[in-house]
């Protein structure tokens, strides 16, 4: 069986970027951000077992599922029981490359990153190219947009979370399964980091993917004005540069709470020796998460009894 790519990272990391390249492809489709596997697992029971799905039933769910209306995927033809849930998935995708004149298909679903042992068990040709972008210039991002975090703090300890968390998932699935990808490398050297890529993916490389921003510009959800409007332009470095836009008290406190990941990483620190006070809006951030993410278990516990 083909790989199965899976693109992830933390959001604002450049993913959609690396989808548009991916996808570029002759050979490869890349769909608009799924989530749709994730959910749909996690109530299977709708559906039969794992092993025994009922197609029609889990293709109703998803026509309402608000991530895949996207695809604009007609499902009409998705019909039949005897089959398990992943290659339920399988044909999906399918279709989805058919629509598109591919015959081999992927995903990019940024935070599939914190559902890698799920996905790995459940399709064992996936192969996981997780892309880490320098989280202070990634919480700049974040917090810029509607839907992050409040505060640039608060959106580098969401980065923190997600890059660690896809990087211990990664060192147990190893080399053969998960990759590494700089964002960084891939604006300053596409060419060799695509080459890397696609023989990782099982791809001959084509220079198509070098030239994807000729064709994403009609691929963007939201238009021309949408929030991934930069990945339908050629790669260009320094759009978000923490040094120039991120304020001193910021950037303290960022690296307070952020610091050993980047250091680990191979980032440079600006500030070796945060202050206290930096140290203490950290404590008060970190503590605020938790809040959040005991409150959010709490009601979706709730929602299933």
């Amino acid at each position: 069986m083909e790989p199965f790519p899976f693109v992830v990272g933390c959001e604002r990391s450049g993913t959609t970027l690396l989808r548009f390249m991916l996808d570029a492809h002759p050979d490869l489709a890349i769909p608009p951000e799924s989530y749709f596997i994730v959910d749909l697992y996690r109530r299977v029971s709708r559906y039969g077992t794992e092993g025994d799905v009922d197609l029609t039933a889990m293709a109703a769910d998803l026509r309402g599922h608000r991530w895949f209306s996207a695809w604009d995927l007609d499902l009409a033809d998705l019909h039949s029981r005897g089959q398990s849930f992943p290659d339920a998935v399988r044909r999906i995708y399918e279709a989805y490359a058919a629509q598109h004149g591919k015959h081999r298909y992927g995903d990019k679903t940024p935070a599939f990153v914190m559902h890698l042992p799920l996905l790995a068990r459940l399709f064992p040709e996936g192969r996981f190219v997780h892309l880490i972008r320098d989280g202070r210039d990634v919480a700049l991002s974040l917090a810029d947009v509607s839907w992050g975090p409040v505060t640039v703090l608060d959106a580098a300890i969401q980065w923190r979370e997600r890059v660690e968390r896809g990087r211990t998932a990664g060192e147990a699935l190893g080399a053969e399964r998960y990759r590494e990808v700089r964002y960084e490398r891939l604006v300053g050297e596409p060419e060799p980091v695509l080459r890397e890529l696609a023989e990782f993916l099982g791809l001959e490389f084509d220079p198509a993917m070098l030239s994807h921003h000729e064709r994403a510009g009609d691929r963007i959800a939201g238009g021309p004005k949408g929030i991934h409007r930069r990945a339908a332009e050629a790669p260009t470095a320094g759009i978000r540069d923490w040094r120039a836009q991120m304020s001193r008290a910021d950037l303290e406190a960022v690296e307070a709470a952020v610091g050993d990941l980047l250091t680990e990483l191979g980032y440079e620190r600006a500030v070796p020796e945060p202050s206290s006070e930096a140290r203490r809006r950290v404590r008060q951030a970190e503590g605020r998460r938790r809040r959040r993410h005991a409150w959010r278990r709490l009601k979706f516990r709730l929602g299933r009894s």
